[in-house]
Protein backbone atom coordinates (compact mmCIF):
# COMPACT_ATOMS: atom_id res chain seq x y z
CA UNK A 1 0.00 0.00 0.00
CA UNK A 2 1.33 3.48 -0.80
CA UNK A 3 2.35 5.65 2.13
CA UNK A 4 3.20 9.32 2.64
CA UNK A 5 5.55 9.93 5.56
CA UNK A 6 6.71 13.34 6.74
CA UNK A 7 9.48 13.50 9.34
CA UNK A 8 11.37 16.61 10.48
CA UNK A 9 13.85 16.73 7.60
CA UNK A 10 16.87 18.76 8.77
CA UNK A 11 18.42 20.76 11.60
CA UNK A 12 17.31 24.13 10.21
CA UNK A 13 13.70 23.05 10.28
CA UNK A 14 14.15 21.44 13.70
CA UNK A 15 15.53 24.74 15.00
CA UNK A 16 12.53 26.62 13.59
CA UNK A 17 10.25 24.09 15.24
CA UNK A 18 11.91 24.66 18.64
CA UNK A 19 11.44 28.42 18.22
CA UNK A 20 7.78 27.76 17.44
CA UNK A 21 7.43 25.65 20.59
CA UNK A 22 8.89 28.38 22.82
CA UNK A 23 7.00 31.26 21.23
CA UNK A 24 3.64 29.57 20.66
CA UNK A 25 3.68 27.34 23.74
CA UNK A 26 2.69 24.30 21.73
CA UNK A 27 4.66 21.19 20.83
CA UNK A 28 5.87 20.74 17.27
CA UNK A 29 4.37 17.26 17.29
CA UNK A 30 0.92 18.67 18.04
CA UNK A 31 1.26 21.11 15.15
CA UNK A 32 2.43 18.39 12.79
CA UNK A 33 -0.44 16.10 13.72
CA UNK A 34 -2.96 18.89 13.21
CA UNK A 35 -1.61 19.34 9.67
CA UNK A 36 -2.33 15.75 8.63
CA UNK A 37 -5.33 17.05 6.68
CA UNK A 38 -3.04 19.30 4.67
CA UNK A 39 -0.81 16.34 3.76
CA UNK A 40 -3.90 14.30 2.88
CA UNK A 41 -5.10 17.03 0.54
CA UNK A 42 -1.73 17.22 -1.20
CA UNK A 43 -1.65 13.44 -1.67
CA UNK A 44 -5.26 13.29 -2.87
CA UNK A 45 -4.61 16.06 -5.39
CA UNK A 46 -1.64 14.09 -6.74
CA UNK A 47 -3.57 10.84 -7.24
CA UNK A 48 -5.30 10.19 -10.57
CA UNK A 49 -7.30 11.75 -12.05
CA UNK A 50 -4.76 14.56 -11.77
CA UNK A 51 -2.62 16.71 -14.02
CA UNK A 52 0.45 18.88 -13.61
CA UNK A 53 1.99 21.64 -15.72
CA UNK A 54 5.76 21.96 -15.70
CA UNK A 55 7.13 21.83 -12.17
CA UNK A 56 3.89 22.94 -10.52
CA UNK A 57 2.15 20.73 -7.98
CA UNK A 58 -0.48 18.41 -9.50
CA UNK A 59 -4.10 19.49 -9.35
CA UNK A 60 -6.57 16.69 -8.89
CA UNK A 61 -9.40 18.01 -6.76
CA UNK A 62 -11.26 20.34 -9.07
CA UNK A 63 -14.41 19.59 -11.05
CA UNK A 64 -12.23 19.57 -14.18
CA UNK A 65 -10.30 16.54 -12.89
CA UNK A 66 -13.53 14.86 -11.84
CA UNK A 67 -14.90 15.28 -15.36
CA UNK A 68 -11.59 14.06 -16.79
CA UNK A 69 -11.93 10.85 -14.77
CA UNK A 70 -15.56 10.38 -15.79
CA UNK A 71 -14.67 10.87 -19.44
CA UNK A 72 -11.98 8.19 -19.15
CA UNK A 73 -14.53 5.75 -17.69
CA UNK A 74 -16.99 6.36 -20.53
CA UNK A 75 -14.26 5.92 -23.11
CA UNK A 76 -12.99 2.70 -21.52
CA UNK A 77 -16.40 1.05 -21.26
CA UNK A 78 -17.28 2.04 -24.84
CA UNK A 79 -14.17 0.16 -26.01
CA UNK A 80 -15.11 -3.17 -24.44
CA UNK A 81 -18.87 -3.27 -23.83
CA UNK A 82 -21.56 -2.81 -26.46
CA UNK A 83 -25.29 -3.28 -26.81
CA UNK A 84 -27.14 -5.55 -29.18
CA UNK A 85 -27.29 -3.67 -32.47
CA UNK A 86 -30.30 -3.32 -34.70
CA UNK A 87 -30.76 -6.32 -36.96
CA UNK A 88 -29.32 -8.72 -34.39
CA UNK A 89 -31.00 -11.36 -32.31
CA UNK A 90 -30.03 -13.23 -29.16
CA UNK A 91 -30.73 -16.96 -29.00
CA UNK A 92 -29.47 -20.15 -27.37
CA UNK A 93 -26.35 -21.58 -28.96
CA UNK A 94 -26.88 -24.69 -31.02
CA UNK A 95 -26.48 -27.72 -28.77
CA UNK A 96 -25.67 -25.49 -25.75
CA UNK A 97 -28.89 -24.24 -24.21
CA UNK A 98 -27.03 -22.53 -21.35
CA UNK A 99 -25.01 -20.30 -23.69
CA UNK A 100 -26.38 -17.42 -25.73
CA UNK A 101 -25.14 -16.20 -29.07
CA UNK A 102 -25.70 -12.92 -30.84
CA UNK A 103 -26.57 -13.35 -34.50
CA UNK A 104 -26.33 -10.39 -36.84
CA UNK A 105 -28.09 -10.21 -40.19
CA UNK A 106 -27.27 -8.01 -43.15
CA UNK A 107 -29.47 -5.02 -43.86
CA UNK A 108 -32.53 -5.66 -45.97
CA UNK A 109 -32.22 -5.24 -49.68
CA UNK A 110 -30.32 -6.95 -52.42
CA UNK A 111 -29.37 -10.58 -52.52
CA UNK A 112 -27.94 -10.46 -48.98
CA UNK A 113 -31.24 -9.68 -47.23
CA UNK A 114 -31.65 -11.71 -44.06
CA UNK A 115 -28.30 -13.52 -44.36
CA UNK A 116 -26.49 -14.11 -41.08
CA UNK A 117 -23.09 -12.48 -41.43
CA UNK A 118 -21.51 -12.69 -37.98
CA UNK A 119 -21.97 -14.70 -34.79
CA UNK A 120 -20.48 -13.64 -31.44
CA UNK A 121 -20.63 -16.91 -29.55
CA UNK A 122 -18.99 -16.27 -26.19
CA UNK A 123 -19.43 -12.75 -24.89
CA UNK A 124 -23.16 -12.11 -24.50
CA UNK A 125 -23.65 -11.29 -20.83
CA UNK A 126 -26.96 -11.46 -19.01
CA UNK A 127 -26.00 -10.43 -15.46
CA UNK A 128 -24.46 -7.37 -13.84
CA UNK A 129 -21.99 -9.58 -11.94
CA UNK A 130 -20.75 -11.20 -15.15
CA UNK A 131 -20.39 -7.83 -16.86
CA UNK A 132 -18.52 -6.35 -13.90
CA UNK A 133 -16.15 -9.32 -13.80
CA UNK A 134 -15.43 -8.91 -17.53
CA UNK A 135 -14.77 -5.17 -17.08
CA UNK A 136 -12.33 -5.85 -14.23
CA UNK A 137 -10.55 -8.53 -16.27
CA UNK A 138 -9.80 -6.01 -19.02
CA UNK A 139 -8.24 -3.41 -16.69
CA UNK A 140 -4.47 -2.98 -16.77
CA UNK A 141 -2.65 -3.56 -13.48
CA UNK A 142 -0.40 -0.59 -14.22
CA UNK A 143 -3.02 2.18 -14.25
CA UNK A 144 -6.52 0.71 -14.10
CA UNK A 145 -7.39 1.66 -17.69
CA UNK A 146 -8.81 -1.05 -19.94
CA UNK A 147 -7.01 -2.89 -22.69
CA UNK A 148 -8.55 -4.19 -25.92
CA UNK A 149 -5.70 -6.65 -26.47
CA UNK A 150 -7.15 -9.92 -27.73
CA UNK A 151 -10.50 -8.35 -28.64
CA UNK A 152 -9.84 -8.70 -32.36
CA UNK A 153 -12.09 -7.34 -35.05
CA UNK A 154 -14.24 -9.91 -36.77
CA UNK A 155 -14.87 -9.40 -40.45
CA UNK A 156 -17.07 -10.94 -43.08
CA UNK A 157 -17.06 -9.17 -46.38
CA UNK A 158 -17.72 -5.49 -45.80
CA UNK A 159 -19.09 -6.11 -42.30
CA UNK A 160 -16.94 -5.57 -39.24
CA UNK A 161 -17.55 -5.94 -35.53
CA UNK A 162 -15.18 -5.83 -32.56
CA UNK A 163 -15.49 -8.89 -30.34
CA UNK A 164 -16.49 -7.10 -27.15
CA UNK A 165 -18.93 -7.90 -24.35
CA UNK A 166 -22.50 -7.71 -25.63
CA UNK A 167 -25.26 -6.92 -23.16
CA UNK A 168 -28.45 -4.92 -22.73
CA UNK A 169 -28.40 -1.13 -22.68
CA UNK A 170 -29.71 -1.18 -19.10
CA UNK A 171 -26.83 -3.35 -17.84
CA UNK A 172 -24.26 -1.36 -19.79
CA UNK A 173 -25.58 1.92 -18.39
CA UNK A 174 -25.64 0.48 -14.86
CA UNK A 175 -21.99 -0.59 -15.10
CA UNK A 176 -21.11 2.86 -16.43
CA UNK A 177 -22.92 4.59 -13.57
CA UNK A 178 -21.36 2.31 -10.94
CA UNK A 179 -17.84 2.90 -12.25
CA UNK A 180 -18.26 6.66 -12.64
CA UNK A 181 -19.40 6.88 -9.01
CA UNK A 182 -16.00 5.50 -7.97
CA UNK A 183 -13.99 8.20 -9.73
CA UNK A 184 -11.77 9.66 -7.02
CA UNK A 185 -12.10 6.61 -4.74
CA UNK A 186 -8.31 6.25 -4.40
CA UNK A 187 -8.05 9.94 -3.54
CA UNK A 188 -10.46 9.47 -0.64
CA UNK A 189 -8.13 6.86 0.89
CA UNK A 190 -5.60 9.62 1.63
CA UNK A 191 -8.24 11.90 3.10
CA UNK A 192 -9.64 9.21 5.38
CA UNK A 193 -6.10 8.34 6.51
CA UNK A 194 -5.62 12.00 7.46
CA UNK A 195 -8.90 11.99 9.41
CA UNK A 196 -7.41 9.32 11.66
CA UNK A 197 -5.10 12.04 13.00
CA UNK A 198 -6.98 15.30 12.60
CA UNK A 199 -10.07 16.76 10.97
CA UNK A 200 -8.46 20.21 10.64
CA UNK A 201 -8.66 21.56 7.11
CA UNK A 202 -11.12 18.97 5.83
CA UNK A 203 -13.67 21.68 5.09
CA UNK A 204 -11.37 22.69 2.21
CA UNK A 205 -11.77 19.30 0.53
CA UNK A 206 -13.99 19.52 -2.60
CA UNK A 207 -17.52 18.23 -2.03
CA UNK A 208 -17.16 15.37 -4.54
CA UNK A 209 -14.22 13.97 -2.51
CA UNK A 210 -15.47 14.73 0.98
CA UNK A 211 -17.47 11.59 1.67
CA UNK A 212 -16.77 7.93 0.96
CA UNK A 213 -15.69 4.74 2.63
CA UNK A 214 -12.25 4.45 0.97
CA UNK A 215 -9.90 2.79 3.50
CA UNK A 216 -6.89 4.64 4.87
CA UNK A 217 -4.98 4.82 8.16
CA UNK A 218 -2.91 7.53 9.82
CA UNK A 219 0.03 7.09 12.20
CA UNK A 220 1.64 9.70 14.45
CA UNK A 221 4.81 9.64 16.55
CA UNK A 222 5.87 12.48 18.85
CA UNK A 223 9.22 13.09 20.51
CA UNK A 224 12.25 15.04 19.33
CA UNK A 225 11.65 14.16 15.67
CA UNK A 226 7.89 13.73 15.31
CA UNK A 227 6.41 12.31 12.13
CA UNK A 228 3.06 11.60 10.53
CA UNK A 229 2.41 8.75 8.12
CA UNK A 230 -0.65 8.30 5.93
CA UNK A 231 -1.33 4.89 4.40
CA UNK A 232 -3.80 4.58 1.55
CA UNK A 233 -5.38 1.11 1.81
CA UNK A 234 -7.34 1.31 -1.45
CA UNK A 235 -6.19 -1.75 -3.41
CA UNK A 236 -5.32 0.10 -6.61
CA UNK A 237 -4.03 3.32 -5.03
CA UNK A 238 -0.41 2.54 -5.88
CA UNK A 239 -1.32 2.21 -9.55
CA UNK A 240 -2.83 5.69 -9.83
CA UNK A 241 -0.13 7.70 -8.05
CA UNK A 242 2.91 8.52 -10.15
CA UNK A 243 6.17 8.62 -8.12
CA UNK A 244 7.04 12.10 -9.36
CA UNK A 245 3.59 13.37 -8.33
CA UNK A 246 4.03 11.86 -4.86
CA UNK A 247 7.40 13.59 -4.50
CA UNK A 248 5.89 16.93 -5.54
CA UNK A 249 3.10 16.43 -3.00
CA UNK A 250 5.57 15.89 -0.14
CA UNK A 251 7.65 18.88 -1.25
CA UNK A 252 4.53 21.04 -1.50
CA UNK A 253 3.42 20.01 1.96
CA UNK A 254 6.86 20.83 3.39
CA UNK A 255 6.86 24.28 1.78
CA UNK A 256 3.37 25.00 3.13
CA UNK A 257 4.30 23.80 6.60
CA UNK A 258 7.34 26.09 6.70
CA UNK A 259 5.17 29.06 5.72
CA UNK A 260 2.66 28.08 8.39
CA UNK A 261 5.34 27.94 11.07
CA UNK A 262 6.80 31.30 10.09
CA UNK A 263 3.37 32.95 10.07
CA UNK A 264 2.43 31.62 13.52
CA UNK A 265 5.77 32.63 15.07
CA UNK A 266 5.52 36.16 13.63
CA UNK A 267 1.88 36.43 14.72
CA UNK A 268 2.69 35.49 18.34
CA UNK A 269 5.72 37.82 18.47
CA UNK A 270 3.65 40.73 17.14
CA UNK A 271 1.20 40.29 20.02
CA UNK A 272 3.88 41.01 22.63
CA UNK A 273 5.38 44.10 21.02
Amino acid sequence: MPTATFRIPDMDFATTLRVYERVCQRTGGALLRSRAGMLGRYMAASTQPARATGSRNPTGGTVAEKMMGQKAVRSDIAKIIDGVKAGASVMPARGQSDRLVVRYSAKRGGGEAGKVWLVDRDLYMESAAELHQFHQSRRLPSNGRVTTAGLRDQRQGRWKSRKVAITTKALRDAQMKKTIARVGFAKRGWLNAARDLSSDGMSRVPAWLRDGDAPGTGTFSGGARPFIRLTNNVAHAGKVLRPEYQQRALEGFFASLKKDLKFQIEYELAKVK
